[in-house]
């Protein structure tokens, strides 16, 4: 049981880490690609980019998953499907919530 939550811990640590690094870099497109002038659709092309993200890291999430459950793995299959949940319990809300990056 101690293995199985630390390869949990460590799916879990990587999945949020790397969401919230593309997180941080899509602020910047975002910011970057904006004129200063116009500052209106910055939480709009934010939640475009992370909408975009979470959806590439949850498919991702989801195929690991099946796959490690069809290879009889069901303990790392687990994990990315608890990892998937964690990515869009947080995901979203953040993902919504950029629309007032632009106020």
């Amino acid at each position: 049981m101690n293995n199985q939550e630390s390869k949990f811990k460590k799916i879990l640590f990587w999945n949020l880490g790397i969401y919230f690094a593309i997180s941080i870099i899509e602020i910047l497109i975002v910011k970057l690609l904006s004129s200063e002038g116009d500052k209106t659709y910055h939480g709009l092309f934010f939640m475009i980019f992370s909408a975009f993200g979470i959806g590439l890291q949850v498919f991702l999430n989801l195929v690991f998953s099946i796959y490690f459950f069809l290879h009889q793995r069901k303990d790392l299959g687990k994990s990315f499907l608890l990892s998937l949940l964690c990515v869009l319990l947080i995901g979203f809300p953040l993902c919504f919530g950029g629309i007032l990056l632009g106020r």
